[in-house]
């Protein structure tokens, strides 16, 4: 009997380190949602109203050295599950490859971005929708690759991405 009631307080113990264990990794799992990781890009795009275009301005030289694009928003905060347009102003001699947005400060997966260029418009277009989490500032990077237009088919060497990162707000 004696060796009964020792293996009972055994598995007692043996259930309540299983569940503390259990409470600390949904803890754990929890915080890194959460994770508030500083990025010194991050920032806000410019609005389509801005009259001032210049800080807008990124520069594509490892393509070509005179190369600029144009970034602006419907809403530069880039609010979660709110739909927001984003205007993407090319040079001629330069065509968009491949252009996604994903997580920084925590993996979101990828989000494809597909642009396209109204009639008559200067800016090609797309419209995003961010997915929402705990972090109520989070990390993302808009990347788009880019080529020379005029070399077809283009190589990897042909090619550079773009990187920018920015952060969203409820």
């Amino acid at each position: 009997m004696l060796f009964t009631a020792c293996s009972k307080t055994k598995h007692r113990q043996n259930f309540r380190l299983f569940l503390l264990l259990i409470t600390f990794l949904s803890l754990l799992s929890v915080s890194a949602c959460t994770e508030n990781r500083q990025t010194a890009l991050a920032a806000s795009f410019c609005s389509v109203t801005d009259e001032n275009i210049d800080h807008c301005r990124y520069s594509l030289a490892n393509l070509d050295e005179d190369s600029f694009v144009y970034i602006r928003s419907s809403n530069p905060y880039m609010p979660f599950e709110t739909p927001v347009t984003l205007y993407l102003k090319l040079p001629e001699n330069v065509a968009i490859v491949a252009s996604e947005i994903v997580g920084e400060s925590m993996y979101m997966g990828r989000i494809p971005v597909f642009w396209s260029q109204p009639e008559g418009s200067d800016y090609q277009q797309a419209d995003v929708y961010l997915g929402a989490c705990t972090d109520p500032q989070m990390v993302w990077a808009l990347r788009i690759q880019f080529t020379h237009s005029e070399v077809n088919p283009p190589s990897e060497s042909d090619r550079i991405w773009l990187h920018l990162t920015f952060q969203s707000h409820r």
